[in-house]
């Protein structure tokens, strides 16, 4: 991607009422389009950049409103701001790329990070220093497309 192509995107923030997302639209605005997504309508985010409010990321209705508000805005790049909107917005991953948009925080390992535990292990797998327990409790973290579309209820 040139300079030029940077310089016309239409970034949009998803989680864009917490700290993280507040920051990064206003560390971003001026120099970028920026369009916020939340799932609280009434937060900060709306002072700084147009801003929509869209179902938490857990449910089934997350991917076709985010999916809806890329299309009708023509965004090129997603910053994601919390575990929730990271984790589907990767699940999102191929429709995301086949529309020629950028989210920030996809790596080939991104899921398996979300996970404090996978993570601590992988770290100690390539030696690096890292606690051998967390203290979490244990939670269902949806890992595809279709286990995501389950209701919560199903898992508790």
């Amino acid at each position: 991607m040139n300079c030029q192509s940077v310089k016309n995107s239409r970034i949009l923030i998803a989680g864009s009422g917490n700290t993280t997302g507040i920051n990064v639209i206003k560390a971003l605005s001026g120099e970028y389009e920026i369009i916020g997504t939340d799932c609280k309508e009434l937060n900060a985010a709306n002072k700084f950049c147009t801003n929509f409010t869209v179902p938490f990321a857990a449910s089934q209705a997350y991917e076709a409103s985010m999916l809806d508000i890329i299309g009708r805005y023509n965004v090129t790049h997603v910053i994601s701001t919390n575990d929730h909107d990271t984790r589907a917005l990767l699940m999102m991953h191929d429709i995301l790329a086949a529309k020629n948009v950028i989210h920030n925080g996809y790596c080939d390992n991104a899921l398996l990070l979300l996970d404090k535990e996978e993570t601590s292990s992988l770290f100690m797998k390539q030696g690096i220093d890292t606690p051998a327990t967390l203290n979490k409790p244990k939670i269902h973290k949806p890992t595809t497309r279709q286990d995501r579309k389950r209701s919560l209820h199903d898992y508790y």
